[in-house]
């Protein structure tokens, strides 16, 4: 069974190794299904404004790992501008 990964130990992380922002990808192969992950992101990011942002990034790497690793072509699924300027509103 997988579980949630909180917050607070992607805060610990950035607090550790002095980041401002950290992306926790936990995946588990299924069982039943050859090729299938399960999984969990969790971010943080000191700039508030920024995680809805560091959202759509974590969400990318996500389903570039899961393709990748199902044989599926690589691809965003959502298509943003990486750039320092982007933020929430």
């Amino acid at each position: 069974m997988n579980k949630e990964i909180p917050i607070i130990k992607a805060e610990e992380i950035a607090d550790e190794y002095g980041y401002d922002q950290v992306v926790i990808l936990g995946l588990r192969e299924s069982e039943d299904k050859p090729n299938w992950y399960h999984g969990w992101k969790t971010t943080f990011n000191r700039d508030k404004k920024k995680c809805k942002f560091l959202g759509k990034v974590a969400d990318i790497l996500a389903w570039n790992f899961r393709a990748f690793y199902s044989n599926k072509k690589l691809t965003n699924t959502t298509h943003i501008k990486l750039t320092n300027e982007q933020s929430d509103s």
